[in-house]
């Protein structure tokens, strides 16, 4: 089509997919992308409402809503998954069903870590999208203190940043916050937006324990 430039863009935004020995971009949405003259989009999110995504984040417990929290900042979850199972016979919460599911409807990505071990991950920026929507609303998220939040850390506004903390993590139903990772799920959520600027990281060891998040800058980026 005469855009070799827009190579990098498509495949932040499509690809991620892989079948067999071949890699794969998401066929309609890369159509789409050309269509509507090479603006990115997610354009798959259009095509149904995600309801089978929202029925599942909204009936997972705190340690998979810091996973798939985890996985939508661009980090890979270990994980045991079988060869086949039949989608009929599932009731949440088993541990391998959500990823089970996800993985077949294409919200996931899996690539093999030995026997049933898998790293799963966002395949591209488009899925992460639908994720992150799904994910705030069923955590109950408010995208408006999100945004407060994020200027507040960069401008080092630390009365904002301690005032939308209080409000994100007080103002909440979810689990009734009696698990310490859902805090954890909730600020990484929350902090996404910074994702380009930052790399962010859950659970990091550090010291003589773990942080429950930590942002680097990427420098000049």
């Amino acid at each position: 089509y005469g855009v070799p430039e827009k190579i990098d863009e498509v495949r932040e935004w499509y690809d991620g997919y892989r079948f067999g020995d071949v890699d794969v971009y998401n066929p309609f949405s890369l159509m789409s992308y050309i269509g509507e003259d090479f603006k990115p989009s997610p354009y798959w999110k259009r095509t149904s409402s995600n309801s089978i995504l929202k029925w599942i984040l909204e009936r997972i417990d705190t340690r998979r809503v810091l996973e798939m929290s985890r996985v939508l900042i661009g980090e890979s979850v270990d994980f045991t998954l079988p060869a086949y199972a039949a989608l009929s016979d599932m009731d949440l919460p088993e541990d391998w069903h959500l990823f089970y599911v996800l993985v077949e409807m294409g919200y996931l990505k899996i690539v093999p870590d030995g026997g049933d071990r898998f790293l799963i991950s966002i395949p591209n920026k488009e899925v992460s999208f639908g994720i992150e929507f799904e994910l705030t609303h069923a955590i109950g998220l408010n995208h408006e203190v999100i945004d407060k939040l994020v200027n507040s850390l960069t401008s080092m506004d630390d009365r904002t940043t301690m005032d939308c903390l209080g409000i994100l993590l007080n103002d909440q139903s979810f689990f009734n916050l009696t698990d310490e990772r859902y805090y954890a799920a909730v600020l990484v959520t929350a902090l996404r937006p910074l994702i380009g600027r930052y790399r962010i990281f859950s659970e990091f060891e550090n010291g003589n324990g773990r942080v429950d998040v930590l942002l680097f800058p990427n420098i000049g980026g």
